[in-house]
């Protein structure tokens, strides 16, 4: 390179900085110094402290806008959530915001710096967060117990946030309804719309999906369809116009909305609470208009936008389904667009707009709450009690609950126990004999059993009902549309002077449930429909039992003359953990087993051989026996041939295993086998439900 052409390019620097920092000068900063090149090297010293000084200058110039922020807010962020190490469209929008102040600047140059805002939030941002907060301390950080900043974008942020945008809007906006293309509003930002002067091609206001709203639900009322040519425009302000029609009683939009929410294409661009009459323009009298500012959507030439316009409406609204009708609009040059020029374009241009009428329905006083039954009521069970102890809870009854359209507050419950059995009087065994407490559990909640409440009735001489009631008393709300198990559990007493568990079948419990024993209160007091009654539940303190399904088989044997049944049944017995409770049952097959043949003959002739799966009999008292030790289950299989059936009996046949003769450790202590053949069948236990002890049907012929 030449001297010559290297004096020149320091040259025209020189005269560019001199020109900024006349501008400078001109701005209030301090004086600059005339520049005398003596030399090269003397010319970029000196240009080194013009830098300098401009540096200078340029901070001045920052301190005096960071006293407040201007432009269009971002919509996205007062929604957002995040922190470090978050990503996104979201993060931009925020260091956007941020950079509108020069005191909360996320940089001054690089990423993150006006123009250069990127998609991470790091450590630039979240120093620009908390010196956000700082500087609104009292706003965001005092309302949460906080006094120092924490870095992270959350409501409270967010919140005043919108507040601040707000209130620009309002500055710029408020006694401002012209359509001057010199409207000098924060929100005509050019940013990055492309083309020149837009227009509003096409504008249009249509009813929405829902012509009515609930009192206290959300509709969509209304559709805005809104084309944009000869260039791009951003949607920056939208004026909602309502007026009660004159039929209502209700005239007053504040007491009949609670919310108003745009969105387009399915996401929210702004929603604000419209319950406070401060929040609308303060006309005298109908129409009344709220407005939407510092929006931020962009409408690319050529393309087209619907907002749809959402409303929620009170939870009580005067003449509600009857008289309480509204029209909303867009007001007269309500609907703001900027393009890249920077110029305003208003619709629509008069004040007789299209409008859209919407009637508000009474909240459905139609209350549903209706009883069926649930999955979880527990199947019938045995359930072992003790001579003399108390027992644990047991969950004996389950039903669902389900409310329709309203929620439901639960004031009482009601459900009937009923005892079959004796108690140790000889008479029927009822609540007070065999429960010591109960409860209901809804969805994790307990409440008690009202024992004022409690009443017991005698049906017959071994059978008794008791009504449960239990106070909800409003504690427990059933969302609409919603249901919910309720489940009775019982905690019972010890057998010993309260009810007989004889080794037979003991007493058994049984939950229901009748039409009208719930009652709530939904927009109208409201009772239960439908009802259920449970399984039954047997208690005994001793003896065995089963508690699975019997495995059977069925199948024809005889060659080709098919004249003889052949039927299995695998079953589990288990004896109770307790003291002497070990069980005797006999190795003779048709001693220990009791079963029905159902056919054309209920007597055929039949065998029974009968084994135990896991041990050998045993012989007590010289009578062979399979022992079942207390606590432990023992399989059994028992085949049973049906055979000589003459032509009257030759028909289909099934077998059902009715139940099973069992000997206690009682019984071999006071000699009573010996005195009945090797078996005391006084003790009986019978398996149910029935159906699960049955075998299939076969097809037996006559006797070849």
């Amino acid at each position: 390179m030449n001297t010559n052409f290297k004096d020149s390019v320091f040259a025209k620097v020189t005269t560019g900085f001199v020109a900024i920092a006349a501008g400078f000068f001109m701005l209030g900063g301090a004086a600059i110094a005339p520049i005398y090149a003596q030399s090269n090297d003397d010319l970029q010293a000196q240009i080194q402290s013009l830098l300098e000084t401009i540096a200078s200058l340029q901070a001045q110039v920052d301190g005096d806008t960071s006293a407040g922020m201007s432009g269009t807010c971002p919509s996205s962020i007062f929604s957002a959530s995040v922190g470090m190490g978050a990503q996104g469209q979201a993060v931009q929008d925020l260091q956007k915001f941020l950079n509108m102040d020069a005191a909360t600047r996320v940089a001054a140059t690089g990423p993150g710096s006006p123009g250069n805002e990127s998609m991470y939030y790091g450590s630039l941002t979240a120093a620009a967060v908390s010196a956000f907060q700082a500087k609104y301390s009292a706003q965001i950080l005092a309302p949460l117990g906080l006094s120092a900043p924490t870095g992270y974008w959350g409501n409270s942020s967010a919140s005043y946030a919108q507040t601040l945008c707000a209130s620009w809007a309002d500055d710029s906006d408020d006694g401002d309804d012209s359509d001057s293309d010199n409207d000098s509003d924060s929100d005509n930002d050019s940013g990055d719309l492309s083309g020149g002067e837009a227009s509003i091609d096409d504008f249009d206001f249509n009813s929405g999906d829902d012509g009515d709203v609930k009192e206290g639900q959300t509709a969509d009322i209304a559709e805005i369809d809104i084309e944009i040519e000869n260039g791009d425009a951003r949607i920056s302000r939208l004026d909602i116009a309502a007026s009660s029609t004159d039929s209502s009683t209700e005239t007053d939009p504040w007491d009949a909305f609670e919310e108003i929410t745009l969105s387009i294409d399915g996401d929210e661009i702004a929603s604000a609470d419209v319950s406070d009459e401060d929040d609308w323009f303060d006309n005298d009298d109908e129409p009344y208009e709220f407005r939407f500012s510092g929006l931020d959507h962009v409408i690319r030439e050529g393309d087209d936008a619907t907002i749809v316009v959402s409303v929620t409406a009170a939870d009580s609204v005067d003449d509600a389904g009857t008289s309480a009708s509204w029209d909303f609009y867009v007001a007269q040059n309500g609907l703001r667009v900027v393009d890249g020029a920077g110029i305003n374009t208003y619709a629509p241009d008069n004040s007789d707009s299209d409008k859209v009428n919407i009637d508000i329905e009474e909240e459905s006083s139609d209350d549903d709450l209706d009883v069926s039954s649930s999955s979880e009521d527990p199947d019938e069970s045995v359930i072992q009690v003790d001579d003399e102890d108390k027992t644990g809870d047991f969950g004996v009854f389950a039903f669902e609950l389900e409310a329709g359209d309203n929620d439901i507050d639960l004031e009482d419950i009601d459900i009937i126990a009923y005892f079959t059995g004796e108690n140790t009087a000889g008479n029927a065994a009822d609540y007070d004999d065999v429960v010591d407490d109960a409860y209901i559990e809804i969805d994790g909640e307990r409440f008690d059993i009202d024992d004022d409440t409690l009443n017991s009735s005698d049906n017959n001489s071994d059978t008794s009902s008791s009504t449960l009631s239990f106070d909800i008393d409003g504690d427990y709300t059933l969302d609409a549309d919603d249901e919910v198990t309720v489940m009775l559990w019982l905690e019972f007493n010890q057998a010993d002077n309260n009810y007989e568990t004889d080794g037979t079948n003991g007493v058994t419990v049984q939950g229901a449930i009748e039409t009208g024993a719930v009652e709530g209160e939904g927009a109208d007091d409201v009772s239960s429909t439908g009802s259920y009654t449970g399984e039954p539940h047997t208690l005994l303190a001793a003896g065995i039992y089963s508690d699975t399904a019997a495995d059977t088989s069925a199948e024809t044997q005889g060659g080709e003359d098919e004249d003889r049944g052949f039927f299995t049944f695998e079953v589990d017995l288990t004896a109770f953990e307790a003291d002497d409770s070990d069980v005797y049952i006999s190795s003779t097959g048709t001693d220990a087993f009791n079963f029905t043949i159902d056919g054309p003959n209920s007597s055929a002739t039949s065998s029974v051989t009968l084994r135990d799966l896991n041990y050998d009999e045993e012989t007590v008292d010289g009578y062979d026996y399979y022992v079942v030790r207390q606590g432990t289950t023992e399989t059994f299989e028992i085949e049973i041939t049906v055979s000589d059936l003459d032509s009257v009996d030759a028909g289909s046949y099934f077998l059902t295993l009715d139940g099973v003769n069992f000997s206690t450790e009682e019984d071999v202590d006071n000699d009573s086998l010996s005195s009945n053949d090797g078996i005391d069948d006084s003790n009986v236990y019978d398996f149910t439900p029935s159906s699960d002890y049955d075998t299939k049907t076969i097809w037996i012929e006559q006797d070849a």
